[in-house]
């Protein structure tokens, strides 16, 4: 019993820290804008040399990446989305390119209430009748 509740309590943090990592990665794409960034509103266009070091690494990541990047860092300049294109327009050696940030939505947080709903508690039920468990083994002298 008691082995069934250290496995439960390693599968049930370990699945949090997973859940967490998860619902904290952001998703960007980087495309090449052939137009321009003449068309897009002149809030939503930065220069490069603008952006913030953490910014301009996430940016360069993503160009060099063919385009597509996993990170959980997640710059207060560009504008994330969980459903929808929003592109952040960015000025890079007189090109133009929007860069798409996919973060979590909603229901990003779902797995982790759950895992806490259901796992904590089975956890510690398990760790409950495995130390009650203990309490009640008769000892040699009970056993004659």
């Amino acid at each position: 019993m008691a082995l069934l509740a250290l496995t439960s309590g390693v599968l049930v943090a370990t699945a949090f820290h997973t859940a967490q990592t998860d619902a904290e990665q952001i998703d960007y794409r980087v495309d090449a804008q052939v137009a321009g960034c003449d068309t897009a509103e002149d809030h939503r266009v930065s220069q490069f040399d603008e952006l913030s070091p953490e910014a301009q690494e996430v940016f360069l990541s993503t160009l060099q990446s063919n385009g597509a990047y996993t990170t959980t860092t997640n710059p207060e300049q560009f504008d994330i989305s969980s459903d929808s294109d929003y592109e952040n327009y960015i000025v890079y050696e007189s090109d133009c390119y929007s860069l798409v940030g996919y973060g979590a939505g909603l229901g990003s947080g779902m797995p982790t209430f759950v895992l806490l709903l259901f796992g904590v508690p089975v956890t510690l039920v398990l760790a409950v009748l495995a130390i009650t468990s203990y309490q009640y083994i008769p000892s040699e002298s009970e056993r004659s």
